[in-house]
């Protein structure tokens, strides 16, 4: 038995075995037998060295620590105050000392403490120090999404659809109508609100069609804490039945392409599916071309 106390800081022993005889002859040393000294040190302290934050996302700098048995950092995150904790990365990479990492899957208004742990081949483990933070309110809301506007010319009014996804504290959608097309430039001046739908309503109707003018429509999401998002906007012009003659252009891009907003001008609103156009002959009818 050996009663070495594992005092000197070497973390190996070999060991050998040699006969010897009656002259004091000694025999080749055998095969070494290594013994590994119990590993009870843990490593070397890693560091959060910076933080930032940019709308949702949190971005940790982070220094690992540099012992030779390290097995692996573990990024966790701890949603206070209730300590819901996150496994976010376990770093096994040994390619370099400092890293990055951003969290993209915090909520706005929260508040998080992040910390980082070291673990060595012998699982003992050292923390990191621990950083807190608190995520801003979300000032920049959702926008609306497929904004529509489509005349039925018989009952000569205009149907708005449009698809959001709602969050917790919605309020609800602000709806504006102008005729000043101008005043999109200065949208939060010119402006007057038109509607206000709450958060089950998703179309509105427009009974007061004017004939040859452009309508512009636009639409926001308001919120409880007084934050909006941006303005999805559409535009129609309307001719008179009356005076439609010659060629009338249908064309849905506004539809097909909502990011697009362009002007859809038409005697009769027809919704035609992607690639397709259509065209008014001298006579009246109508002739679909396809694949423009």
């Amino acid at each position: 038995k050996d009663s070495n106390k594992y005092a000197l800081s070497n973390r190996n022993y070999v060991y050998y075995i040699a006969a010897i005889d009656g002259h004091f002859n000694q025999s080749k040393l055998s095969e070494p037998a290594v013994a590994r000294k119990p590993d009870d040190i843990r490593p070397t302290q890693p560091i959060l060295i910076n933080y930032t934050i940019t709308d949702k996302n949190v971005n940790l700098d982070y220094r690992k620590s540099y012992d030779e048995d390290i097995l692996n950092h573990r990024l966790l995150r701890y949603e206070l105050p209730n300590n819901i904790q996150s496994i976010l990365n376990i770093d096994s990479q040994r390619d370099s000392l400092t890293h990055s990492y951003s969290d993209n899957t915090t909520e706005y208004d929260k508040t998080y403490a992040y910390v980082l742990i070291a673990k060595d081949s012998a699982n003992n483990e050292t923390m990191s120090n621990l950083i807190t933070i608190q995520t801003t309110k979300n000032l920049k809301r959702p926008t609306i999404s497929n904004f529509k506007a489509v005349y039925d010319s018989l009952t000569n009014k205009i149907n708005l659809t449009w698809e959001y996804q709602i969050l917790s504290d919605f309020q609800e959608y602000e709806l504006f109508r102008t005729e000043d097309t101008s005043a999109v430039a200065t949208i939060q001046t010119k402006l007057s609100l038109w509607k206000l739908a709450n958060l089950n309503e998703i179309s509105a109707i427009d009974d007061k069609v004017t004939y040859g003018k452009k309508i512009q429509y636009l639409i926001r999401a308001a919120y409880k804490d007084g934050t909006i998002s941006d303005f999805s906007s559409i535009s129609l012009l309307i001719k008179n039945p009356l005076l439609c003659k010659g060629l009338a252009w249908i064309y849905m891009n506004a539809f097909l392409k909502p990011s697009s907003y362009q002007l859809t001008e038409a005697c009769e609103q027809v919704i035609l599916e992607e690639g397709f156009g259509a065209e008014a002959t001298d006579t009246g009818s109508i002739e679909i071309r396809t694949k423009q």
